[in-house]
Formats: structure tokens, sequence, C-alpha cells
């Protein structure tokens, strides 16, 4: 797994062989500006259109920042419908413990028509791994 941002509010690994994206989202977050908010997505969202993930698995434990419905556009506009462009299949969330970023992360993924993109929440990270080892 090859570490590609370490940042503030976002950390992104890679794994090459498995085409399997991990992204983590620290506590930090809860001083994250929309700004903020909007860089990090434009510089994922990169990534993902260069390597072509199949899978995610995005580590939501800690985030602490909740996410205003323009800013929940702007993530589907400019990451998951690019990411389901470039071939991505399978998304594990392992959910925020604070519920306001928790329940603003869900709309963004469970509103939206999938195009094909499968996505779960888990409360474990151990579930979510096991989960996106069984597909693909």
């Amino acid at each position: 797994m090859k570490r590609l941002v370490e940042k503030p509010f976002l950390q992104i690994f890679f794994d090459y062989e498995t085409r399997t994206m991990h992204v983590i989202r620290p506590s930090e977050t809860e001083n994250m500006t929309a700004e903020a908010y909007k860089t990090d997505t434009m510089e994922w969202a990169k990534i993902i259109l260069d390597l072509k993930p199949v899978k995610i698995l995005v580590d939501e434990t800690e985030m602490k920042y909740g996410i205003k419905p323009e800013l929940q556009d702007f993530m589907q506009k400019n990451l998951i419908i690019p990411a389901i462009g470039a071939g991505l299949k399978y998304v594990a969330m392992i959910v925020s413990k604070d519920l306001f970023s928790q329940v603003s992360i869900e709309q963004i993924l469970e509103d939206k028509p999938s195009h094909g993109l499968t996505i779960r929440f888990f409360d474990e990270a151990s579930d979510a791994i096991d989960w996106l080892k069984k597909h693909g």
C-alpha cells in the first residue's frame, strides 16, 4: 500500500495490486472549511481518474465535518460521477461517530443514482475490508 496524500483533512493510500484505494478523513476535519473540502475533493478525484481504482475503502470514523447540501452536490458532480466513469465498482464506508457527518455522507451516496456502483456502510473496519475482499 503506497501513501499518495497526507494532508490535515485527507489521507490517501493505494494498493496497485488490488486496485484498491484507502481514504482516511481524520479528526482534524472539525476545522475544515468549505473551500478546503472542495480542494481536497478535486485532488481525490484527480487521483481516481489517474489510477482508476475498482474499490475504495473510506474511513470516516473520526470525521467531524458535516457536509452541507451544496457541498454534497459538489462531491456528487466532481467525485462520485467521475469515479464511476473511471471504473469504480465498490465503496466501503466506515461511518463517522459524529451523527451529523454520518448523515451528510449517507445522503451523498444514498440519494443519487448509483450507475453500477455498490456502496455499503460499516461500523467496523474489519467488516468493510472483508466485504471489499469478497468483491473484485
